[in-house]
């Protein structure tokens, strides 16, 4: 299976068969880290919902808490820019 890219997380949602299962190799495609620009957020919404509603790794369940966090963060951060 080949690795999704940032670029893709960007146009699309991409397929939860199409993702990594472990921890290191989703980091790979996007790090977990607070986030400081609506593009931002938009990626990590696209890697969030890629995996929402699934039977999840223990690594993906972590993967998703922590950008669930950080998305969390940002938009109580920016309540008003929707």
């Amino acid at each position: 299976m080949e690795t999704p890219t940032l670029s893709q997380l960007t146009t699309r949602a991409l397929r939860y068969e199409e993702l990594a299962k472990d921890y290191s190799s989703l980091v790979a495609i996007l790090q977990p880290r607070p986030i400081h620009s609506l593009d931002q957020f938009e990626r990590f919404d696209v890697a969030a919902r890629s995996l929402a509603g699934f039977n999840l790794t223990p690594d993906q369940e972590g993967y998703l808490d922590a950008l669930s966090t950080f998305m969390i963060a940002y938009e109580d951060e920016h309540e008003d820019w929707g």
